[in-house]
């Protein structure tokens, strides 16, 4: 913008002090209308005109001689914040007229040199500061300086390298291609561009910006460069088989398995799942070769170069024959029949070969005995022979005789008893009767002995085939009671107290014998009659009552003997007995001495102690009265046996009683005088 100072006085650019004002020649002021107010030139413009020139526009055309020399730098100042590193003068001035002292060209250019740089965009004033005049002498008036706003130049330029718009393939990267930079002195700043390429995927199909800027030595921004990338995607995928190019596949044995393939896109990456797989042909069942064919196209519609697979579908694999029925068969001579099972036979590619299995081989004999192989061989429509398989027929005597036990299988006899076994007979399919054969074992049987007797019956035919072993069971069995006979009285009666030894019993059994040491006793007990028997574990001597021993035996064969009992009677029928603690006869002094009962301790045989049960009863003895006194001592046992003692306590008189007299022992009593006794007092 270019701004235009005019010296006017109308009321529409004075300001309120009087001050001339900057006025924007748009404006309804101009010089034409004022012109003859003013006195002398002034001012009118400023204008930068380049990075190193500033042009200034004056009202009139200025005078160039020795006092007033509108060429003189020194009459310039520039200032502003535009001005950058500019010296304060100008290094030279020029007039822009085609000739001299034209007075329709007032305009004159302020150059400056390098390496001085304007701050781009900022104001600058050019100020007249000597003494100017116009061609008519007039002097230079108010205004004397002019500013051009933002007029500063002073960006360095910034020049691409390459093309633009630089076109790449999509995955091929990005190269950046560069450019350079100059100040406006044509200093080199290349080195200080700023490139930002960050916007560039070059993976990506799309247009993308990169952008270009520096700044000089003074800051002045170069006007920001772009360049245009654009992403292409004109390059066709690959397809790369997994696995083998061609595959071999064993008719009716392999199956189909599409081992797929890979694709890569140097845009997309990788499209593998995009690849369109046409196995439609391959037919595992048949003899062939087939092709599997691979396409798949990327995301800009660029197909790739078609991939094929040859499947070879081979039949190299011989038929396999089952057999019906085992491998080897046994037949039991002179009893099986034979009839062929035959075999199945299977090819993977042909199917089902049985009807066109060959049995050859022996020619079985049930009747006589031995080996026999049959052998079994197919081919199938490729000459694949299967492997023969055989079959072998053994014909064999391996049934056992049978024994027939005559009688029972458990006999059962007394103890002591005779005992004859009754046998057995035998039968073999192959040897007909083998009775005589029989062997016979296992126990011998003792009759005077109780238990359990096995007898076995065994035999074997002409072949080594021994018949299952039969057995018998004979028990030899104990049915009698053993008999217990009891050694002593069946009653006792035994004092509290007293020591009991039980006589025992003895037993007797017929079979067994003596088993007196096999007897078991078992004890009970009753306090009278009237109560319930208890289980104890033996007779107690102190506990009065009646005590019942059983005695029980069993024999070898468990028979239980009649039980056999002892009735044993505790009686308690003596009385406890007293002992006096002390003698049992004190003699006391008559008010002198005092009585203490010294007690005394009971003793039961069958209780025990009964001390704390005496009673002490009798005579209360009275120390301050002469005489004899008794005292009693009873106790009672449970069986209300009682016992008593006495201990006899005498009180004498055997001290004299003591006078003591009253008043004085001696009295004088004047002649004639008369006496009073004051008379004395006794205690005894």
């Amino acid at each position: 913008m270019k701004i235009k100072f005019l010296g006017v006085s109308c009321a529409a650019c004075y300001g309120v002090l009087g001050v001339l004002l900057l006025i924007v020649a748009v404006t309804g002021c101009n010089v034409g209308e004022h012109r003859s107010k003013l006195e002398g030139p002034s001012v009118e413009e400023v204008t930068v005109e380049s990075s190193l020139a500033v042009l200034i526009t004056f009202t009139s055309v200025m005078a160039a001689t020795e006092t007033y020399n509108v060429y003189a730098p020194e009459n310039y100042e520039i200032s502003g914040d535009g001005k950058g590193t500019f010296n304060t003068n100008p290094d030279a001035v020029e007039w822009l007229g085609p000739e001299e002292n034209d007075p329709t060209i007032p305009t004159y250019r302020l150059l400056w040199s390098c390496p001085d740089i304007m701050l781009h965009g900022e104001d600058v004033t050019i100020t007249v500061v000597g003494s100017m005049a116009d061609t008519e002498e007039r002097l230079l008036q108010d205004p004397k300086s002019g500013t051009h706003i933002g007029g500063g130049v002073g960006r360095p330029d910034i020049t691409l390298l390459g093309d633009n718009p630089q076109i790449i393939e999509c995955g091929a990267g990005y190269d950046e291609a560069g450019a350079t930079a100059r100040d406006v002195c044509d200093n080199n700043l290349t080195e200080d561009i700023m490139i930002d390429d960050s916007d560039v995927d070059a993976g990506t199909v799309g247009t993308y910006t990169v952008t270009y800027n520096v700044n000089d030595a003074l800051g002045n921004a170069a006007v920001e460069v772009t360049r245009t990338v654009q992403v292409q995607d004109t390059t066709a995928p690959d397809i790369t088989l997994i696995g083998d190019a061609v595959i071999d596949l064993e008719c009716g044995v392999s199956t189909w398995s599409e081992p797929g393939a890979e694709a890569w896109d140097d845009c997309d990456g990788d499209i593998s799942p995009s690849i369109e797989i046409d196995s439609s042909e391959v037919n595992t069942d048949v003899v062939g070769t087939y092709t599997v064919y691979y396409n798949v196209t990327d995301g800009a519609d660029n197909p790739a170069e078609q991939v094929t697979r040859t499947v070879n579908v081979n039949d190299t694999t011989a038929p396999v024959i089952t057999l019906i029925g085992g491998a080897v068969i046994d037949l039991e001579c002179g009893v099986d029949t034979w009839s062929e099972p035959g075999a199945e036979a299977w090819d993977d590619c042909d199917g089902n070969l049985t009807d066109n299995i060959v049995i050859d081989g022996d020619e079985v004999d049930v009747d006589v005995v031995g080996a026999y192989t049959i052998t079994y061989n197919v081919t199938d429509a490729e000459g694949n022979a299967a492997e023969q398989v055989t079959r072998t027929v053994n014909v064999q005597d391996t049934t056992a005789p049978v024994i027939t036990r005559l009688d029972n299988a458990v006999v059962i006899i007394e103890c002591g008893d005779e005992y004859n076994d009754a046998g057995a007979e035998a039968w073999d399919d192959c040897d007909g009767e083998l009775t005589d054969n029989i062997e016979v074992g296992g126990d011998e049987v003792d009759t005077n002995t109780a238990g359990s007797y096995i007898i076995t019956y065994n035999v074997t035919d002409a072949e080594g085939n021994a018949a299952v072993e039969v057995t018998r069971r004979v028990d030899v069995e104990d049915t009698t009671r053993p008999v217990i006979t009891l050694l002593g009285n069946n009653f006792v009666a035994v004092a509290c107290g007293d020591e009991y030894t039980d006589a025992g019993a003895e037993a007797w059994d017929d079979c067994d014998g003596d088993i007196t040491d096999d007897i078991t006793t078992t004890y009970e007990y009753r306090e009278d009659t009237a109560a319930p028997w208890q289980a104890v574990g033996g007779i107690d001597v102190f506990e009065t009552g009646e005590y019942r021993i059983s005695y029980q035996v069993s024999d070898n064969a468990g028979n239980d003997a009649t039980t056999i009992r002892r009735t044993v009677i505790v009686v308690d029928d003596q009385k406890p007995v007293i002992t006096l603690v002390g003698d049992d006869v004190i003699t006391l002094e008559c008010g002198v001495e005092s009585y203490e009962e010294q007690g005394a301790t009971a003793w039961d045989d069958c209780d025990g102690e009964l001390t704390e049960d005496i009673l002490v009863g009798g005579d209360t003895v009275d120390v301050d009265t002469v005489g004899t006194y008794t005292i009693t001592y009873t106790v009672t046992d449970g069986a209300d046996n009682t016992a008593e003692e006495t201990r006899t306590v005498e009180v004498r008189d055997t001290t004299p009683p003591l006078i003591s007299l009253l008043g004085e022992a001696e009295v004088v009593v004047p002649l004639d005088g008369a006496y009073t006794d004051a008379g004395a007092e006794a205690w005894d």
